[in-house]
């Protein structure tokens, strides 16, 4: 018999892929959606109509049905991404007892285990006319389920172990400004969504943002397992494999955290010594090659320029070689992940001098279409 479509979600990994799909790329129809089966298409493009109903742009091409997520990040305070973590499938027994617990500890009492249970029997479960029953077990495991995230707070007087509900948190104007901030432009902005729901009353978020990107909350619970590896000094290394690499954050289907490895510190030494030498997240394994770039900028009228230069340097160093003139010179192993940096500078660049020959010549003959392309078009007109 065919599953039931549920619009709640137990696991978030194929909804992330679809949500992707349907927003970086959109107008995919059916076919083209080569992972999963066509049932699974189906159920999870009605989660996504569901979850974004005022963001759906539908097309038909070729008699086809196909939709997008039409979402402008640069007219929107809020990441309308966050609903997909606001969904969970859940039992009978969690719903019910998520708000019973909740209702039992409002008034910041302490219960222990057995008053629990013998108060959620005596005032809720005899309401039901269905012999509707829990078991001891199912409570205790919900309760130590609560204390886990933070819901309820466990504390020991004598041997006997209470619960109660943790205190609210109260959060100042100006922090609630701050999250409102943080939420959409950090990893695991999920987090100030939570917290600012938790909040009767909240203004209007005032930020607005020209380079953001809603879809990295799709990593949300990826990134968060990541951050926990980290913390406790884990470093990622793929099996079989003797150098490094850069592994694309979407591209990680989910995370297990394990023991630690013991050849950690020599992997940290390889990732720290590497690290030296690139531009970017792309760890490249060829020779150091050097960098050097001569500026003509002026010093009264471009000072933003200078600053730019020294903020945004990295490990290079940036020297004034007299009035109007600066050296920015940096050893890299990969030279293509500093080009969109240089081409920043198009205009202030005099002379490149860089000992991989191939990259510099390719570099100039990219400036000079792009010059063609925007000043030899403006004079035949």
């Amino acid at each position: 018999m065919a599953k039931k479509f549920q619009e709640l979600v137990k696991n978030s990994e194929i909804l992330r892929r679809y949500a992707r799909d349907f927003y970086i790329y959109g107008f995919k129809d059916r076919e083209e959606f080569t992972y999963g089966s066509k049932r699974s298409y189906d159920n999870e493009r009605r989660r996504i109509e569901s979850f974004f109903s005022e963001f759906i742009e539908i097309d038909y091409n070729n008699g086809k049905k196909t939709l997008r997520l039409a979402i402008d990040g640069h007219r929107k305070s809020e990441n309308p991404f966050q609903r997909l973590w606001k969904s969970k499938s859940f039992t009978k027994n969690d719903i019910f007892l998520h708000f019973v617990l909740l209702d039992i500890f409002i008034d910041q009492q302490k219960f222990t285990i057995a008053e629990l249970v013998e108060l959620i029997d005596t005032d809720y479960l005899s309401v039901f006319q269905d012999d509707y029953m829990l078991d001891p077990l199912t409570i205790r495991k919900k309760v130590k389920e609560y204390v886990a995230l933070g819901i309820l707070q466990e504390s020991k007087q004598g041997k006997t172990l209470y619960y109660q509900q943790q205190p609210r948190m109260v959060l100042s104007e100006n922090v609630l400004q701050a999250i409102q901030f943080y939420k959409e432009v950090f990893p695991v902005g999920i987090i100030g969504e939570h917290l600012l729901a938790r909040e009767t009353k909240i203004q209007r978020s005032p930020y607005v943002f020209k380079h953001t990107f809603f879809h990295q909350t799709f990593d949300a619970e990826v990134t968060l397992l990541l951050l926990q590896a980290i913390h406790q000094h884990l470093v990622g290394k793929l099996k079989g494999k003797k150098r490094l690499y850069s592994i694309r954050l979407h591209t990680i289907s989910h995370v297990k955290l394990k023991a630690v490895n013991p050849q950690t510190a020599l992997y940290q030494e390889q990732l720290l010594k590497q690290k030296e030498v690139v531009w970017n997240a792309a760890i490249a394994n060829r020779p150091t090659q050097v960098l050097k770039v001569f500026f003509s900028i002026d010093e009264e009228k471009e000072v933003y320029l200078i600053r730019r230069l020294e903020k945004e340097k990295r490990q290079g160093d940036v020297t004034r070689l007299e009035k109007n003139r600066y050296l920015f010179q940096i050893k890299l192993a990969d030279m293509v992940a500093i080009t969109p940096f240089l081409r920043t500078f198009f205009g202030r660049i005099e002379k490149i001098q860089c000992t991989n020959r191939l990259w510099e010549k390719q570099f100039w003959v990219d400036y000079q279409k792009m010059y063609s392309l925007y000043f030899e078009e403006e004079v035949q007109r």
